[in-house]
């Protein structure tokens, strides 16, 4: 179980609101994730619509916050972007936390019940457009490279 961060969420609520220029009618806690210095909130608004909030203890890493905008101003729709500031940039500082404001997307887990045919095809089509995607050389920059190098041919 994931617990509450040690926040003041009424004033978690009001930066929200300051910040983004949104109404903050409610902000429910959500015990997801999997980073252990995150947490998740829904954040409805007066005018209906639904947001997602990550609160974070220290810094987002750059790729993570920048990748998804660049993905979807190169056409991939699926991915989802933080919501950027009114004065420009995605994040916000508050306290020793930051935060990233995110469109909220309804749904269930897929974990138990799979992709349907169509859905496969989907992702396999997504899949496609996302390896399509060259970076540009100064998201590439903040991008984390893995090499594989297998010490097999040297065992022979």
């Amino acid at each position: 179980m994931i617990d509450k961060p040690g926040v003041d969420e009424r004033l978690l609520a009001a930066e929200v609101a300051a910040a983004w220029a949104v109404d903050v009618a409610d902000l429910v806690f959500m015990p997801v994730g999997l980073d252990g210095h995150a947490w998740a909130y829904r954040v409805d608004t007066s005018d209906g619509r639904r947001h997602f909030l990550k609160l974070r203890r220290g810094e987002f890493s750059e790729a993570a916050v920048r990748l998804p905008g660049f993905l979807r101003a190169q056409g991939v729709s699926q991915a989802v972007a933080p919501i950027d500031l009114g004065d420009g940039g995605t994040g916000h500082r508050f306290g020793d936390y930051r935060l990233l404001l995110y469109p909220f997307h309804d749904g269930g887990s897929l974990w138990g019940r799979g992709l349907t045919d169509h859905q496969w095809i989907e992702y396999g089509e997504f899949l496609g457009r996302l390896h399509a995607v060259a970076p540009s050389a100064d998201l590439a920059a903040v991008l984390p490279v893995e090499t594989y190098r297998s010490g097999a041919g040297e065992r022979l």
